[in-house]
């Protein structure tokens, strides 16, 4: 593996943090509505972030950005970094689906590319592929804690699937790898469940690249309810992944991209890709947006 030092990553100030909470309490008290059916419900405002990106997107990547892979699903945005410009790179792919140009066109670029999908019939596609692709298809899943365990969701056909799942610590312990430099998540609603391990900063994580969805994983065991905590068949919407997104910043991660959706509908599948600042990093330090007002209104949510 190319990525073998860990770097000591920068964290935000006390004051920048305040700031983004500001902005977080102001957009989560507003609100918008959208139409699901017969409901009304949260929809996630994709603007959120549009000031930040603005201000912050050309100093996080100062030798710019290129997409990788195909316009709509199956290409991202990343961040041209030294070790991406060097060719000496670690990419994992969480969610390959049909599409992967992504880690078609990060092969042929010259990084080390992983990808995994437990689904079925994804893991039957790349078998078939076996020795004709410049990459490593893993057939696990991602999760909190290693195991092996069961998984339903509209890929599945709605039954529920076997399938080995490891948690991002002990895929990079398999495969050898004290850093990686691009994570890319596109795993149907359940990045709300593995969400905290990517931020510990011994992992050396440079690059978040992430879709956010409506949840549509199921757990079929009660070793994986009490494991998480969480009631599987909860609908999350835009206000838990407005604690997401903050948590990036609150991690020291900046957005340089973002953009709705292929199939966007009513706030969901949101488009991210986000960059970490080392201490040895060439990015520049982040420009939070302005410190509110002495006693500024907070916009109440509309009826």
């Amino acid at each position: 593996s190319f990525s073998t030092l860990r770097r000591k990553p920068v964290f935000p100030t006390e004051a920048e943090i305040q700031q983004w909470e500001w902005l977080a309490l102001n957009f989560s008290r507003a609100g918008q509505l959208a139409r699901i059916g017969s409901e009304l419900r949260p929809a996630y405002p994709l603007t959120l972030y549009q000031e930040h990106i603005r201000a912050n997107g050309r100093k996080a990547c100062p030798h710019g950005t290129r997409r990788f892979g195909e316009r709509g699903d199956g290409g991202w945005v990343v961040c041209m970094t030294p070790s991406l410009r060097a060719k000496q790179c670690v990419v994992y792919s969480f969610g390959v689906g049909a599409d992967y140009s992504f880690e078609k066109a990060m092969s042929r670029h010259g990084c080390e590319v992983h990808s995994f999908d437990p689904t079925p019939h994804i893991v039957a596609m790349f078998a078939r592929m076996k020795g004709r692709i410049p990459w490593v298809f893993h057939p696990w899943g991602l999760d909190s804690f290693a195991h092996n365990g069961t998984f339903k969701m509209y890929t599945t056909g709605d039954k529920p699937v076997a399938a080995r799942f490891e948690s991002l610590r002990s895929v990079m312990r398999l495969l050898g790898h004290r850093t990686v430099d691009v994570v890319k998540l596109d795993i149907e609603g359940y990045e709300v469940f593995v969400w905290h391990q990517l931020f510990d900063p011994d992992l050396g994580i440079e690059q978040l690249l992430f879709e956010l969805h409506p949840l549509t994983r199921a757990f079929t065991s009660e070793q994986e309810r009490r494991a998480h905590g969480m009631d599987p068949s909860r609908v999350f919407d835009w206000t838990d992944w407005l604690v997401m997104l903050t948590a990036c910043f609150r991690n020291g991660f900046t957005c340089f991209f973002s953009e709705v959706g292929r199939y966007n509908h009513a706030g969901g599948l949101q488009e991210f890709s986000f960059i970490r600042r080392f201490a040895d990093s060439e990015t520049a330090p982040e420009t939070a947006p302005g410190t509110p007002p002495a006693e500024s209104p907070v916009p109440s949510p509309p009826i």
